[in-house]
């Protein structure tokens, strides 16, 4: 079974476009046992996997996420109220055991 780590597709100052290339990145260097899980809005998350030729051959799953916590939002109240945020599903995939790690580089 892969390594699986779920990874705040909107986390950080130039996401989605960042994250979606260093999950690029990482899969097509890393051993055959990772897999990544991008949260984050479905569509673009794909728009940004479109940029990369190779995308549907690299173990990489889109999981929608269409509520986005912005760096300006209180993180605490923000969690809370928007649960189909980014951050909400990738921490509940973790709890869950969908996923081994969860990683953000979002208000958090």
């Amino acid at each position: 079974m892969p390594t699986r780590i779920a990874v705040d597709a909107m986390g950080g100052d130039a996401a989605p476009a960042v994250v979606v290339e260093g999950a690029v990145r990482a899969t097509r260097q890393a051993p055959s046992d990772l897999a990544v899980l991008l949260f984050g809005p479905e569509a673009r998350i794909r728009e940004e996997l479109a940029r990369y030729p190779d995308a549907a051959d690299l173990p990489l799953q889109v999981i929608d996420a269409p509520e986005v916590i912005g760096m300006a939002e209180a993180p605490a109240a923000a969690v809370k109220t928007k649960q189909r945020s980014s951050i909400h599903l990738g921490l509940a995939a973790h709890k869950q055991g969908q996923a081994d790690a969860f990683i953000s580089a979002g208000n958090t």
